[in-house]
């Protein structure tokens, strides 16, 4: 989630950005008022309005500076209790609204089929870490992905992340994860 506001604080100086976030728990929700909505309530009112969607967009979606940003659900359950489809058809209507040129979607490990929300991707970015244990991690993961999805239209750059550091504000963090 780190990286994914990171990117999308770089990404909004140039292009109208907005981040989707399905992390589980996340601390995103610290930059939206109270009781805030979330992209399940968007998932809502996209059943519902198609019509007024790319307003209902913008209005349920919070900034960081110029990012924009659509909380995570505040019940980890919503994402895996809702089917896939769903989510991939309210994705596709996020990017296709025209409302904002990058769309980063932070998937983390919730959906039980995360290749299908990646292949909506055209540049997927996976931090990695260089241990023993996360290296055959990787590869397994690597060769089911060549395995089940040989024709996939994204292309899979790996990140090494410097460790987090700790920070005692919103605003020292957003400094420092945009170093």
């Amino acid at each position: 989630t780190s990286f994914s506001i990171s990117l999308g604080l770089s990404l909004c100086k140039s292009a109208s950005t907005i981040l989707i976030s399905f992390d589980t728990f996340s601390y995103l929700r610290d930059f939206a008022p109270k009781n805030s909505r979330d992209i399940s309530d968007l998932l809502f009112y996209y059943g519902e309005d198609l019509e007024h969607f790319s307003d209902r967009l913008v209005s349920m979606s919070y900034d960081i500076r110029e990012l924009h940003f659509i909380c995570p659900p505040l019940m980890p359950d919503k994402i895996k209790s809702t089917e896939i489809d769903k989510w991939e058809s309210l994705l596709k209507a996020i990017i296709d609204c025209g409302v904002y040129q990058n769309v980063i979607i932070d998937i983390s490990n919730s959906f039980p089929a995360p290749e299908k929300i990646m292949d909506l991707c055209t540049t997927v970015y996976m931090p990695v870490l260089k241990d023993f244990i996360s290296t055959i991690k990787l590869r397994q993961y690597e060769d089911y992905l060549d395995n089940v999805h040989k024709h996939r239209l994204y292309s899979i750059k790996k990140l090494s992340l410097p460790l987090p550091e700790e920070y005692s504000s919103k605003e020292e963090y957003l400094e420092n994860i945009l170093r």
